[in-house]
């Protein structure tokens, strides 16, 4: 019996099975409905969020406390949401897997994940998103994980929307999007991704344009943007803010790589625009001041 049909019954019993009884036996029982209420109104939300930890998720989640499921270890998601159209809105709390090689992965289109904490210890991934299209992650802390939000996709091409999320110091990568059949796969935008010791961004795609910051930061990572495409394009960038330890943009295995009004300028020794094994380049209005190297093509 569930702790709402027992309580139900329980009532019952009072009302109708005791009306003879004097004024004050009512109220005494009363009383015991009443706490029994306020009892199981607590303990609800723990019964109902017991089952998700490691579970395939089919419908909308709402947190109204932290989600503790820390005994979800190794190869394993705490959340998978495995039907389209899923909503989770943390609602501020936290979803706690420190040892989870991935907190919430997303397997199905139009999923939503918003609102929730999934801060770890430099382990591990806080949102996965495996061929799935039309997701979006919005509003999220996503601080101290291995890669803070991971996007694989090589049977679908759908948009991923990443916004206004924290992912800050991210171990490894904070956004890394590997989608190199597709060309307009993602949209990154307002994400606060400083102290990354790794890229910040690292996205392979098709066709890469970027026009921008978007209000992306990265301030004071070890590395800035990892671009990989058949075409690349970045344009009205400047990094110098940003203040990057090494290399603010690394542009790899590319046939055309255009950048334009791009300022990679840092405080620290490195190597401020570093293009790897591109067919044809082509450089207009790049400044670059304190690195050890400016420009290495």
């Amino acid at each position: 019996m569930s702790p709402r049909t027992e309580l139900k019954s329980f009532s019952k019993q009072c009302h109708n099975g005791q009306m003879f009884v004097k004024i004050f036996l009512e109220t005494i029982c009363f009383t015991e409905v009443l706490v029994k209420y306020l009892i199981i109104s607590f303990l609800l939300p723990t019964l109902s969020y017991a089952h998700i930890c490691g579970s395939l998720l089919k419908k909308n989640l709402i947190l109204h406390q932290n989600l503790d499921c820390s005994h979800i270890v190794g190869n394993n998601s705490a959340i998978t949401i495995d039907r389209a159209g899923v909503t989770i809105n943390g609602n501020g709390y936290k979803i706690i897997a420190p040892q989870a090689d991935t907190v919430i992965r997303v397997l199905k289109n139009h999923a939503t994940i918003k609102n929730v904490d999934l801060t770890g210890n430099g382990t591990g991934r806080g949102i996965e998103v495996f061929n799935a299209e039309n997701v979006d992650i919005q509003n999220n802390i996503i601080n101290s994980r291995a890669i803070g939000v991971d996007v694989y996709m090589d049977q679908t091409c759908g948009k991923t929307s990443i916004d206004h999320n924290e992912i800050r110091r991210s171990s490894n990568i904070g956004i890394r999007i590997n989608a190199a059949a597709c060309s307009h796969a993602y949209h990154i935008h307002g994400n606060d991704l400083s102290e990354t010791n790794g890229y910040a961004v690292y996205l392979k795609a098709k066709k890469i344009h970027i026009d921008g910051s978007k209000g992306n930061r990265i301030d004071h990572s070890l590395n800035g943007l990892f671009l990989s495409g058949k075409k690349v394009v970045v344009k009205n960038l400047n990094f110098s803010p940003a203040d990057i330890l090494e290399t603010p943009l690394f542009i790899s295995q590319s046939k055309k790589v255009v950048v334009d009004n791009v300022t990679v300028s840092s405080s620290h020794p490195g190597i401020g625009l570093h293009i790897y094994d591109a067919k044809k380049v082509y450089l207009n209005r790049v400044f670059s001041f304190g690195h050890d190297t400016g420009i290495k093509i």
